[in-house]
Parts: C-alpha cells; sequence; structure tokens
C-alpha cells in the first residue's frame, strides 16, 4: 500500500493498494501501527473493484483487509450480496475481495 497526500485548505490523503484499482480518499487520516489499522475520516470515499463507498469514516485492518465505515452516505456493490443485520445502524463492513458486504 502506497500513501500520497495532497493539502490545500485540508489534507487529502489518497492510499492505493497493490491493486491500483483500490483507492482510498479521505481529509484526515490516523495510522495505528500497533493495532495495523488506518482510520479515515472527514470526506471518505472508497473505491475497489467491487465497492464504491462514502462515509463520514471508516477504519481499515492492513491485516485482515477489513474495512468498517461509520456514518454510510452511499455505496454500491458488485461483487456478490448484501446482508443487512439490522436497519437502525449506518454501519458497513466488509473484507476487500470478498464475496459478501454486511450492513449493521
Amino acid at each position: 500500500m502506497s500513501l500520497a497526500t495532497y493539502g490545500q485548505v485540508a489534507l487529502t490523503a489518497t492510499m492505493k493498494t497493490s491493486n491500483e484499482k483500490d483507492r482510498f480518499t479521505c481529509q484526515h487520516l490516523e495510522l495505528l501501527p500497533d493495532t495495523k489499522k488506518i482510520v479515515l475520516r472527514e470526506n471518505v470515499k472508497i473505491e475497489t473493484e467491487n465497492l464504491f463507498l462514502t462515509a463520514d469514516s471508516v477504519v481499515f485492518d492492513s491485516e485482515t483487509q477489513t474495512l468498517v465505515a461509520y456514518g454510510r452516505k452511499q455505496f454500491s456493490f458488485n461483487g456478490g450480496e448484501a446482508i443487512v443485520n439490522n436497519k437502525g445502524k449506518n454501519t458497513l463492513r466488509y473484507k476487500l475481495k470478498d464475496k459478501t458486504i454486511y450492513l449493521e
């Protein structure tokens, strides 16, 4: 995974994984090396081969390649099925390249 940052008024971080089609964009980025997690905040946009997502914040676990999005605004998923566990919450959980997305 590589990281490039660009700044004008606010910091914008763009990350790419080994798959050039995967792209993560946000206004604030926090790296948590002890847990191998990356926290993306504000204007988060995730684009992968199968997923397009915008959210308030996303926690990405680089070890398990799993992301959890909070404050989900919109998403589209072309990879398989979406399982709705609780319609009252606005959380999305997805493991990159998996065939199932969980709306919790």
